[in-house]
């Protein structure tokens, strides 16, 4: 099934991030414990701690060493057990350069793509990569996988490709960001047709764009951006809708990113 469904025609209610909709709409529904979510990307724990204080088991990916530190610190400060990897979650075992801009919050740590020679090497941070296949313990089901890795969802969900086709995950959250996914080279298209090709359907959460121009800007939701209509769109369809953000809508003509929401069909 290659289309996306239509989040309004669902009643699925957006919080403004895939953290928010877990906590507040997916998080109250579980009357159960000790279930399995795997965080990549995790930051500072937005995702992982409430869920961890629920009861559940938490495998997170952090690949910035100091957000990292930060992550585990405010995991002890709550009192909480959880693993976390100070690793960078992809499709091969094997090392990566960051780009560690001074200063800069922790979202602007950036992967260097090909040659990086002429950036100082105090900027450069070198990180260790692992797969969610060789991670994943075999005995576990995953309830629930978000990755949120700033343009570099596709590697996260090649490198478990055997957690997907085994059918061992349940839901999983990709952020789905135009400019972020170009920017490391990978098109759209092929996280959907990933997914779609493991049999999962998605729908979409809330949309964010720049909406304030300059440096950093203002990131929010586009205020006049239309209802899509239908009770499903084309892929193609799905990527044009985070593609740009003209002024009409709200924004100021860039691209901007949604959360997929993603379950396997029957």
């Amino acid at each position: 099934y290659r289309r996306v469904l239509v989040r309004e025609q669902l009643n699925v209610v957006d919080h403004g991030s895939a953290e928010a909709w877990l906590e507040k709409s997916f998080l109250p529904s579980i009357n159960s414990t000790g279930l399995f979510f795997i965080d990549v990307g995790a930051n500072q724990g937005q995702f992982a701690i409430p869920i961890t204080k629920l009861g559940h088991e938490v495998i997170s990916f952090e690949p910035v060493p100091s957000t990292c530190a930060t992550l585990k610190a405010n995991l002890a400060k709550a009192g909480l057990t959880s693993t976390v990897h100070c690793k960078a979650a992809s499709n091969k075992v094997s090392t990566v350069k960051f780009l560690t801009e001074k200063g800069a919050p922790t979202a602007s740590f950036k992967q260097i793509k090909g040659d990086s020679t002429e950036t100082p090497a105090s900027d450069i941070t070198e990180i260790s990569t692992t797969t969610l296949d060789l991670v994943v313990p075999k005995e576990k089901t995953i309830l629930f996988l978000k990755t949120d890795t700033q343009g570099y969802e596709l590697p996260v969900l090649q490198g478990a490709r055997q957690l997907f086709d085994s059918g061992r995950v349940k839901l999983v959250a990709v952020e789905f960001s135009y400019g972020l996914l170009k920017a490391s080279k990978t098109d759209p298209l092929d996280i959907l047709n990933f997914l779609a090709d493991r049999n999962y359907v998605c729908t979409y959460l809330g949309f964010h764009t720049k909406i304030k121009a300059g440096t950093p800007g203002l990131y929010g939701i586009p205020q006049n951006m239309p209802p899509v209509q239908g009770k499903s769109i084309s892929f193609e369809e799905m990527v044009e809708l985070v593609r740009v953000f003209p002024v009409e809508m709200g924004g100021i003509g860039v691209s901007g990113w949604t959360d997929l929401l993603c379950w396997q069909s029957c």
